[in-house]
């Protein structure tokens, strides 16, 4: 159906169709060029990214200055039994500096004396690891703690040992060199 306007034409054109219809061709012309356009881009990506993205090499072990044989992977929480601010941040950044693994960092319940080494039972030789880091330093068996070390910051502590002090303590604690893992790296 076609409708005459007040001249005697047709309103639409003549051809009886909306206005809007010639554009539904474009549409879909645009439409199939967005389509071509990101599938090329993609395709472009694809091939670009796996000639120019770096590939992950295998992990190599660095020690920090004054780590233990075995600090590398050690996960530790520190958690501040003092009233002295950011100490437990500080204590924790400068063990993650050394090569163990921080997973939390926070306050604690006061502890007025030494510091507290906590761990599970599964866990003492990393817990001995850990307080080689430490000046006076009790270790005490938690069934709380699982898959890390948590150190509560006593009152008494003051810092941690120099890399020299750890050296000659983790001689003196004749503690087992720990045998490296079989990787693929190699």
């Amino acid at each position: 159906m076609s409708i005459i306007g007040p001249d005697g034409t047709p309103v639409d054109g003549g051809s009886g169709r909306s206005p809007w219809r010639r554009f539904r061709g474009w549409g879909a012309a645009a439409a199939a060029l967005l389509l071509f356009a990101g599938i090329a881009y993609g395709g472009w990506r694809l091939l670009h990214q796996s000639t120019t993205r770096r590939v992950a090499s295998c992990p190599r072990p660095s020690l920090g200055a004054g780590s233990p044989a075995g600090a590398q992977g050690i996960a530790i929480r520190v958690l501040n039994g003092t009233s002295r601010r950011g100490l437990a941040r500080s204590t924790a950044a400068a063990l993650s500096r050394r090569g163990f693994h921080v997973t939390g960092v926070g306050n604690g319940p006061r502890v007025p004396g030494q510091t507290q080494v906590r761990y599970a039972a599964a866990d003492s030789l990393a817990a001995r690891l850990t307080a080689l880091q430490l000046t006076g330093v009790v270790l005490a068996a938690d069934p709380a703690v699982r898959q890390r070390v948590d150190i509560v910051l006593g009152g008494r502590f003051r810092r941690l040992r120099t890399p020299a002090e750890v050296t000659a303590a983790t001689k003196a604690a004749r503690l087992p060199t720990p045998r490296p893992s079989v990787s693929p790296c190699r």
